[in-house]
């Protein structure tokens, strides 16, 4: 599991939130588990704070007393937990195959139990997730291009909800290629052990820098970054077509 380097308010905000979903759910929580950026060790301050919850029981009357506290988690970053009965973790690795490996790969239980403890990830889900989510994206990504290519704002806004999910593909790759649950930085990203053909890790850096306010280009660049985002994401498709194809998974 990785180590989370985290800021003293984030510490705080976890402590908050853990306390106040145990109080809230009582017997009935099983595991509150912190994923993402932060669980890695590659947050900024603009970074999400993702929580994935488990409990035993996930009908509307069991949750009411956590819809009184998650509303105020927003204001500090905290996304609304993904909640997941107990019993359908193990019915669920098929359909939520790369998502589980992400949180496998790095978490930091906050309260109740560890459910990845013994988790062994799905690898013939997670190729076909891979590929489903590559083209999904891609097809979305076009027409979001030929609807607002010339507002330069909404370009911004589509760097800042679109590349996250395209770096957690490009570390699905790479957890593909290794079969392995160990946590990978967003950095692998930018220094090239993660690739593939046409893969450009400056593209990459440029594009992860203006998703996360880090840099605010012009609006010929952002425009020209948006063309190079769409050549990198058709790559990636290519590739990962070649690699269903070729990988022969256990």
């Amino acid at each position: 599991m990785a180590v989370m380097s985290e800021s003293k308010p984030v510490t705080a905000i976890l402590e908050k939130a853990a306390s106040e979903t145990r109080n809230a759910l009582g017997d009935n929580l099983v595991s509150l588990v912190l994923y993402g950026s932060h669980a890695r060790g590659d947050a900024t301050a603009q970074s999400d704070i993702n929580l994935f919850l488990v409990v035993r029981d996930s009908a509307v009357s069991k949750l009411e007393g956590l819809a009184k506290v998650v509303p105020g988690w927003t204001k500090h970053h905290v996304v609304t937990p993904i909640i997941f009965e107990q019993e359908q973790l193990a019915r669920s690795l098929d359909t939520f195959a790369l998502e589980f490996l992400e949180m496998a790969a790095a978490r930091r239980v906050l309260a109740g139990e560890d459910p990845f403890a013994a988790f062994t990830p799905d690898w013939a889900a997670v190729r076909i997730e891979l590929e489903e989510e590559a083209r999904e994206k891609l097809i979305q990504l076009q027409r979001t291009w030929l609807m607002w290519g010339h507002h330069d704002k909404t370009l911004r806004k589509i760097l800042g909800d679109t590349v996250p999910g395209y770096l957690a593909m490009a570390r699905g790759v790479l957890h593909l290629q290794r079969q392995s649950v160990d946590s990978i930085a967003t950095q692998a990203v930018f220094d090239g052990t993660i690739h593939w053909p046409g893969f450009d890790p400056q593209v990459w850096r440029r594009l992860w820098e203006t998703a996360k306010g880090l840099h605010i280009p012009s609006t010929s660049a952002v425009s020209q970054l948006m063309r190079d985002y769409l050549q990198q994401a058709q790559s990636l498709v290519r590739y990962i077509d070649g690699l269903v194809q070729t990988t022969k998974l256990s």
